[in-house]
């Protein structure tokens, strides 16, 4: 804990991006009247409309779209409820390496389908299908499948309920099976102290299906690389 002088900060919070984090600290703290923790939903991370592309969009286009609003993706949208994901490393990658021309479609190089999360999905949850998936970015949508935003491994630092979540993460990088053994005996605490930051009992279940997943994939990886 630290005393801060109002003065300090009397600027930042007068400003536009501080009135704005003020405003998403009341609306989160209104969504969650039971006393679950701020930003432990995937609600609670979107802070920006969703940018969405036509297919036969051309890159050169994505990109200056991409740029004006100041995101690192773009969603493209295949057909109802249904969408492919550009990121700023595709871009990066099919315009200076593969040399791709400016006017290739959307389409041509987006990831499809993207890996998606849904609004109420807990953060902690979120997390682990960014690991899982080894993708940069989840697209969130609601249960009509209506996109309603983005979020990346940097928008979950700020949840109470993913801190020790990158446990899950070290299990799959495992490099021996003590490695492993020593990693999984710390999954209970993890999992006790994930329930203490307020995620419910049900989604700390399922969090423990994946860890127990990718414990067993990375132990029968490392026994049949022995």
């Amino acid at each position: 804990m630290a005393r801060i002088p109002a003065a300090a900060i009397e600027s930042a919070f007068s400003s536009d991006p501080g009135a704005r984090f003020l405003a998403r600290q009341v609306l989160t703290q209104a969504r969650h009247p039971s006393g679950l923790p701020s930003y432990s939903l995937v609600d609670d991370l979107l802070d920006s409309p969703p940018l969405v592309v036509k297919p036969d969009t051309p890159i050169a286009a994505v990109a200056e779209r991409m740029t004006v609003r100041g995101l690192d993706y773009a969603a493209v949208g295949i057909a109802p409820a249904r969408y492919g994901l550009i990121t700023d490393s595709i871009l990066r990658r099919r315009i200076l390496v593969d040399r791709l021309p400016l006017d290739t479609p959307a389409a041509r190089v987006m990831h499809s389908p993207a890996n998606t999360a849904r609004l109420g999905d807990s953060a902690a949850e979120a997390l682990i299908r960014l690991l899982d998936q080894d993708t940069e970015f989840l697209l969130v949508t609601d249960r009509a499948g209506e996109l309603h935003g983005a979020i990346s491994p940097r928008d979950l630092v700020v949840s109470p309920t993913t801190a020790g979540v990158a446990l899950h993460e070290q299990i799959r990088r495992c490099d021996t099976i003590d490695d492993l053994v020593e990693r999984t005996r710390t999954v209970p605490a993890t999992l006790v102290n994930i329930l203490d930051g307020g995620l419910s009992s049900t989604r700390v279940i399922a969090l423990y299906g994946a860890m127990l997943d990718t414990i067993i994939r990375r132990a029968i990886q490392l026994v049949f690389h022995q």
